[in-house]
C-alpha cells in the first residue's frame, strides 16, 4: 500500500541532501544508467530521432556519510532500523519510467521507499494495487492486456487527468484498466513508501521539469 508521509524531512535535511548530490553528480560517475531503446516511444513522446536516451542515472551511497543522514530520516517511519547494508540510492532521472516493479524472484519481500528532491506537484509517482513478483510476471500482465482486454475492468480514466503515454503508447491505455492504490506529489519535506511488487510508473514531467532528483531505498522489510 502506498504511503505519503508528508512533513518528514526538515528543510536543513533536504539541503544536505541536494548539496551532496550535486557535489557527487560533479565529482563521481554515476555509474547505474539505464536507457530508453525504443526509437517509438523515443520519437512520440521526446520527438528524438536518437538511437537511445538516458532515462535515469543512479549511484549507491550507503558507505558515504551521507548516507547516515538518510538512515535517521528512513528509520522515523520504519519499523525497525534501515541495515546498513541495504544500498541508497541518489538518482536522477532525465526521463520518466514507465510501469514498472521493484522486486525479483530473489529480492521481491519488502518495500520501495523514496525521498524527492525536486519538488513540483506536476510530478507524480503512481502506484497501482495489482502486484507482480518479477519482470516475467509483470510481462505476462502487459500481455494479458494486449491479447484479452476483456479480462480488465476499466476504471476512472486516469489518462485524462495525466500524461502517461510514457507508461503505454496507443489507446485504450492499461493505465485505465488497473485498479489505482494512490497518487504521490513531489512535494518539499515527503517520503513515499509502498510495496515492492506493486506496478507503479512516473507521469511525463517533462513539460514540467528537465529532470527530477530523489533518493531511493529498496527495503527488504
Amino acid at each position: 500500500m502506498l504511503t505519503v508521509f508528508e512533513n518528514t524531512v526538515t528543510s536543513a535535511e533536504i539541503a544536505n541532501m541536494q548539496q551532496q548530490f550535486s557535489h557527487l553528480h560533479t565529482t563521481v560517475k554515476f555509474t547505474d544508467t539505464y536507457h530508453i531503446t525504443s526509437r517509438e516511444e523515443i520519437h512520440e513522446l521526446y520527438n528524438s530521432n536518437a538511437e537511445s536516451l538516458i532515462q535515469q542515472q543512479r549511484i549507491d551511497i550507503h558507505t558515504h556519510p551521507i548516507a547516515d543522514v538518510v538512515r535517521n530520516i528512513v528509520n522515523r517511519i520504519l519499523p525497525s532500523p534501515l541495515n546498513l547494508s541495504v544500498p541508497i540510492l541518489f538518482s536522477r532521472s532525465v526521463y520518466p519510467i514507465g510501469i514498472h516493479i521493484d522486486s525479483n524472484k530473489k529480492e521481491h519481500n519488502g518495500h520501495t521507499l523514496m525521498i524527492p528532491l525536486t519538488f513540483d506537484t506536476r510530478i507524480k509517482t503512481l502506484v497501482w494495487k495489482e502486484t507482480a513478483i518479477d519482470p516475467i510476471a509483470l510481462n505476462e500482465i502487459f500481455y494479458r492486456f494486449q491479447h484479452n482486454i476483456k479480462s480488465f475492468t476499466l476504471q476512472p480514466k486516469i489518462s485524462n487527468r495525466f500524461d502517461l503515454r510514457n507508461c503505454w503508447l496507443g489507446t485504450p491505455s492499461i493505465v485505465d484498466f488497473l485498479e489505482l492504490d494512490g497518487i504521490a506529489e513531489w512535494q518539499e519535506g515527503s517520503i513515499f513508501k509502498f510495496n515492492r511488487q506493486q506496478l507503479h510508473a512516473s507521469n511525463n514531467f517533462k513539460a514540467s521539469v528537465e529532470f527530477k532528483d530523489y533518493v531511493l531505498i529498496h527495503n527488504n522489510e
